[in-house]
């Protein structure tokens, strides 16, 4: 059921192949399919990547305080992958808490942020 669930995700990479923001999210969500569970949930014939991605050009949108003239946010990369675990149902408590992760020591790395053109969406 993993590799079934692996095997959707990289078709709907595919369909996209030089739209490097679904390969990531698309990569990320492959990554965190673990369990016989995960996979069902990513495998829902109502859940996609497209969906996922459009969920999170949504979000972005709001994070750009919602002005139709700002067509760019930057967004640390951890919320704009919680997002796309959070529209597959699945888990993963430092990319939906990006805050609460910040919190935690991280040594040596420091947090990316991953700048997003919404036009790059379009």
């Amino acid at each position: 059921m993993i590799q079934k669930a692996i095997e959707k995700i990289n078709a709907e990479v595919q369909k996209a192949p030089n739209d490097v923001y679904r390969a990531k999210v698309g990569e990320y969500i492959i990554d965190h399919i673990l369990t016989d569970k995960d996979a069902e949930k990513v495998l829902d014939e109502g859940k996609t990547l497209e969906k996922a991605m459009t969920d999170v050009q949504e979000k972005a949108l709001k994070e750009a305080q919602g002005d139709a003239m700002v067509k760019k946010a930057v967004i640390e990369q951890t919320e704009v992958f919680g997002w796309a675990m959070k529209y597959f149902g699945l888990q993963d408590v430092e990319s939906i808490n990006p805050k609460t992760a910040a919190e935690k020591p991280k040594g040596k790395t420091a947090e990316k942020a991953l700048s997003l053109s919404l036009d790059d969406f379009f």
